[in-house]
């Protein structure tokens, strides 16, 4: 027999034997994530960020790349009310945009998936539809929560608002 197949052997007996190996099982570490409960409330704009993403794409250096517009208008003061029945999305509401540019009006909202949200569905009251996405996950105690809107124009995505949230 051929010298160089016992060690290919060998190696196929320790995988079948690996995997005899009993499935080891983890507790949960800390609180789960609960998208859907986290986003139910009333949210204050703490900061927005503007991404290029052809910059991106391209490699451009970064302070071309993303620009914070927080401290150029006052969005601090813009809150996003996410409103339900039960855990059942209803209405969102938009309050004290001053003059900032607020890229969405009142309307209603619901998940993309009610199990495990990924994005959030805007219908607003003058009939444009918008989806969020989720940017970061947060537990609900964090009372923190971090969207993104993008801008396409069909399947290409031209600007991304990051928007971060602090619960109210």
């Amino acid at each position: 027999m051929n010298k160089k197949f016992f060690p290919f052997l060998g190696a196929l007996a320790l995988l079948g034997a690996a995997s005899c190996q009993p499935e080891e099982k983890f507790g949960e570490i800390g609180q789960a994530f609960a998208t859907a409960e986290g986003t139910i409330g009333d949210f204050q704009l703490t900061q927005v960020v503007q991404v290029d993403n052809d910059a991106v794409d391209n490699n451009y250096p970064a302070e071309v790349q993303r620009m914070d517009l927080t401290s150029d208008y006052p969005f601090n003061q813009v809150v996003f009310s996410f409103q339900a029945n039960g855990n059942e999305p209803s209405n969102f509401v938009v309050t004290n945009p001053g003059n900032a540019p607020v890229f969405l009006a009142n309307g209603t909202w619901k998940f993309d998936d009610s199990k495990g949200p990924r994005k959030i569905i805007i219908s607003q009251a003058n009939g444009r539809r918008d989806t969020l996405q989720y940017g970061q996950s947060y537990r609900a105690a964090d009372n923190r929560l971090g969207l993104k809107l993008l801008r396409r124009n069909g399947p290409k995505t031209l600007v991304t608002y990051e928007l971060n949230f602090v619960r109210k």
